[in-house]
């Protein structure tokens, strides 16, 4: 089989069919992991108009949201670091230098960065064609710091939910202990129910 080579206009077709089908409302979190991703090939594949066996969103989906959260951290530490003064395009060189140092490579995917931004405050909808994503790429110039800033917070307000879930789950087996709880475990469960309740 020969190896794809993913284009930013199949990056922002593997996003909308990732997001699209994701947001559908009749199949929601009921779906089978293997339904959903057959589900997002079918997409890319309809939009590309190409045949389902040449499809593998999946890989490239974990590859664009892997690097785009590693993008994320490098952002927030080039934040943590701006000097006033500074505007932000330094900020952002800064941002893709941390990137490269951290992971040894240039970062690539901006293009994912602001289609995730625009698919994700919309309802789902077809991907633009060709001539209206270059359009579309060219007026967002002004727009990645943004783009990068709404892509942190969403993915910062994630980790805050998956360490509450984490929290909620070890004072759940605490809870659940038939045998009297040790005094570091009483410990961690007071200081759990303060913190979440």
């Amino acid at each position: 089989m020969v190896r794809r080579k993913w284009t930013p206009r199949d990056d922002e077709v593997v996003i909308s069919a990732w997001l699209n089908t994701s947001k559908d409302p009749i199949v929601s979190n009921s779906m089978k992991l293997r339904t959903f991703w057959k589900r997002v090939d079918e997409f890319f594949a309809a939009m590309m108009n190409e045949k389902i066996e040449n499809v593998h969103c999946k890989q490239r989906w974990n590859r664009i949201n892997d690097q785009t959260n590693k993008f994320c951290v490098a952002f927030a530490a080039a934040e943590r670091q701006a000097t006033s003064g500074q505007c932000d395009r330094d900020m952002l060189k800064r941002a893709h230098e941390i990137f490269y140092s951290n992971q040894g490579q240039k970062f690539t995917l901006e293009h994912a960065c602001a289609h995730v931004v625009e698919d994700s405050s919309e309802t789902p909808k077809r991907p633009e064609g060709i001539k209206a994503a270059k359009a579309s790429r060219n007026n967002r110039k002004g727009k990645d710091i943004e783009d990068y800033k709404t892509i942190m917070e969403g993915k910062m307000e994630e980790l805050d939910k998956k360490e509450k879930l984490s929290k909620l789950a070890i004072l759940d087996t605490l809870l659940a202990k038939k045998d009297p709880l040790s005094e570091s475990e009483e410990t961690v469960k007071n200081k759990l129910l303060a913190q979440l309740f």
